[in-house]
């Protein structure tokens, strides 16, 4: 969905002055996997070295979205890093977009926050014979994530100097077990470089209030789990979402919605006993069903929108009361929207959720 974000920017530009504001990155990561469980402890053996090279171009005003947020960045990347142990997680690569927002902006100095959202190859991952350790990673494919906050000092003229502090994350969302997830703290050295030693003027327009509005979405999403033990069949899950929100100014929304989730793998769940052996139960349809209500916060930029939602369940067959959402929304038109979520229960992913909505005031 950043990708669509960057490519809608730079058609909107003409090409002859497209090169202007871009840059080339490089940046030296070091750090430490944090070890969120003690069988990831007990298997990191050495610090994190990783790299990443990027291609950015900043932001002048010409859309409205990007004065509100203080002319930002936005780019892709390439990432590569070992994971602390090169025999059972081995070494990562990953592509990715990214949008840098500044925090504070002088004429030399900056002090911003990045995120970067895309697709990681991990080497290894759990194989049940010869590499049972990894309980960490179920797949070679998976998510990247990362947050960082950095501080930019230019050094001459198109050439700035980075020192930054990263969070990065590699999951699967579930879609195959096991699946805890590696985080990995970093601090990061890097050089950017803008190819042109001419920049855009930045626009600076009156930016008008919003009339507090409302907008509602049903939004339909489809997706796959997998549960344990590893290696098992997978099962597929679906949701319908009735949301309300709120616009509070021009960058963010807040609402309410109600959720009806299937979850196919409930009825194997139910079944299964503590020393993996099976109840000699029948449940019924409607065990596979749950049903919440959920509060949620927007950022919004331009058509994409970064959601985080905290939800209660109204009916559970299973044991749990809260459940919560991070993901994105891209709207493809007034009417209708894409949507890319990730549903966990207190950050264990559940499912990765798939879908379209509809949209109406």
């Amino acid at each position: 969905m950043l990708s669509l974000f960057f490519y809608e920017l730079i058609q909107s530009q003409p090409t002859n002055d497209f090169f202007n504001d871009v840059n080339i990155e490089f940046n030296y990561h070091n750090g430490f996997l944090y070890a969120h469980h003690s069988s990831i402890a007990y298997l990191t053996q050495s610090y994190i070295n990783g790299y990443d090279i990027k291609i950015g171009k900043s932001t002048n005003g010409e859309h409205l979205w990007e004065q509100l947020y203080r002319y930002p960045e936005l780019g892709i990347g390439f990432y590569n890093s070992n994971l602390g142990n090169s025999d059972v997680f081995g070494n990562v690569d990953a592509i990715y977009s990214y949008i840098n927002v500044p925090i504070i902006k002088k004429q030399k100095i900056s002090f911003n926050y990045n995120f970067a959202i895309g697709i990681a190859y991990l080497r290894h991952c759990f194989n049940v014979s010869n590499n049972y350790n990894n309980i960490a990673i179920g797949s070679k494919v998976n998510a990247y994530l990362n947050f960082d906050l950095d501080f930019k000092l230019k050094v001459i003229n198109r050439l700035y100097l980075i020192n930054g502090l990263g969070f990065t994350h590699f999951s699967n969302g579930a879609v195959k077990k096991p699946n805890l997830g590696l985080n990995l703290l970093t601090y990061q050295v890097g050089l950017k470089y803008f190819l042109n030693k001419d920049r855009k003027e930045l626009i600076h327009n009156k930016i008008s209030k919003i009339e507090r509005k409302n907008e509602y979405s049903i939004i339909l999403s489809g997706g796959i789990k997998g549960i344990s033990p590893p290696g098992g069949k997978m099962y597929p899950t679906s949701s319908i979402s009735f949301n309300g929100y709120r616009y509070l100014n021009l960058k963010q929304k807040v609402g309410i919605g109600l959720d009806v989730f299937y979850d196919n793998s409930i009825d194997m769940t139910l079944k299964m006993n503590n020393n993996g052996t099976l109840k000699d139960i029948e449940n019924k349809q409607i065990d596979l069903y749950s049903s919440g209500i959920h509060l949620s916060h927007d950022l919004v930029f331009n058509k994409v929108s970064f959601t985080t939602q905290l939800g209660y369940y109204l009916y559970s067959k299973l044991d749990r009361d809260f459940y919560s959402r991070l993901g994105f929304n891209y709207k493809l038109s007034e009417k209708f929207l894409l949507n890319l979520t990730l549903k966990t229960h207190w950050g264990k992913a559940d499912f990765i959720e798939f879908g379209i909505g509809y949209c109406f005031n």
